[in-house]
């Protein structure tokens, strides 16, 4: 790894459950080994003065939570001020890289990458692997392939790849609601058809039976639908690593396969047929209406915002609270 040797990126890991900052979007990757200090790797707007001591608090926080002070590297999107720029230099030997001339005992070295410091370096044929993450991460801020000029580069075609999967960071829970789903659409639809069967042979009139057929294949739709929505690509991609310390950034630990237990109930509320359906922002005011009437230091239950809100027309789109979730939260990050 840059600051630390090629040795070291098998220690490491993504921890998903570290706590970050509140107003600092970032991923810790944690260490096997102790004498390998943490990684904090964030993306910004504009790193301003305010952001850079929301910066040197974190490091504090993670220096002491861990005994060791971290490695810091944002990814900046915009500008950095001149009151911050001022204090850094280009790293030597990877001139790409902006680094903090003094950041300890906070930071054991804290690093920025912005679309000039990287300019330099896309002469390379193939793209140097942090340069090309890098490029699409702050210039082409992860859009369409045919739009980035370099979207044929090795490193960049996994990238685009990687996006196409599921993400890797996603939580268990969350694996496993789409796998209760998926168990409770497969099973509700075998019990209909074989309701089906059963009407079939039956004395009801035919008219009656005609009726209830159709009804039940609308009910199938809807199961379909939400399988379709949510079902997983199976075809498997090469791991990719980023550079973050000699060219190469640990990749986070292959998900573990998971056993489902018996499954729980789910229940999907349908929208309320009296209530009109909700557009993009009317979704996002409903969410922040519901923020100000939380209390000091309770939590969002999302959960049952979620309900309550489907049943009032809003979140049409969305298959459970955990994506309305991901969502709102990107969406507030790319408009503040």
């Amino acid at each position: 790894m840059t600051t630390i040797g090629d040795h070291a990126k098998d220690f490491y890991y993504f921890s998903p459950r570290q706590q970050s900052t509140r107003n600092i979007a970032d991923a810790i990757y944690l260490s096997r080994a102790s004498n390998c200090p943490p990684i904090i790797i964030g993306v910004q707007h504009t790193v301003d003065l305010e952001y850079y001591l929301q910066l040197i608090s974190h490091g504090v926080s993670v220096a002491l939570q861990y005994h060791t002070p971290p490695i810091i590297i944002t990814f900046v999107t915009s500008s950095i001020v001149y009151e911050v720029k001022e204090r850094t230099q280009l790293y030597p030997s990877k001139r790409f890289l902006q680094q903090v001339q003094q950041c300890d005992p906070w930071a054991r070295n804290c690093y920025f990458i912005t679309s000039d410091s990287i300019q330099p370096n896309l002469t390379c044929n193939p793209l140097n692997t942090f340069v090309a993450l890098s490029f699409f991460i702050i210039v082409s801020r992860c859009g369409l392939s045919a739009q980035n000029p370099y979207h044929h580069d090795p490193t960049m075609a996994q990238l685009y790849a990687i996006m196409k999967q599921p993400l890797e960071g996603e939580d268990i829970a969350t694996r496993q609601i789409k796998d209760d789903l998926m168990y409770v659409c497969t099973e509700s639809k075998k019990r209909l058809r074989e309701a089906v069967s059963a009407l079939n042979e039956s004395d009801v009139p035919q008219d009656s039976k005609k009726r209830v057929r159709d009804s039940i294949e609308n009910v199938v739709r809807v199961f379909d639908a939400y399988q379709t929505k949510y079902q997983e690509p199976v075809t498997s991609l090469p791991s990719v690593e980023i550079d973050l310390a000699h060219e190469d950034v640990p990749a986070s630990p292959a998900p573990t396969s998971i056993e489902r237990p018996a499954p729980k109930s789910i229940e999907i509320p349908a929208p309320s047929s009296q209530a009109p359906v909700r557009n993009r922002t009317e979704n996002w005011n409903y969410i922040s209406s519901r923020f100000s009437e939380l209390g000091e230091n309770e939590k969002m239950p999302w959960k049952d915002i979620y309900i309550d809100g489907r049943q009032n027309g809003y979140f049409s789109t969305y298959g459970n609270y955990v994506s309305l979730k991901s969502t709102y939260f990107r969406w507030k990050k790319n408009n503040r």
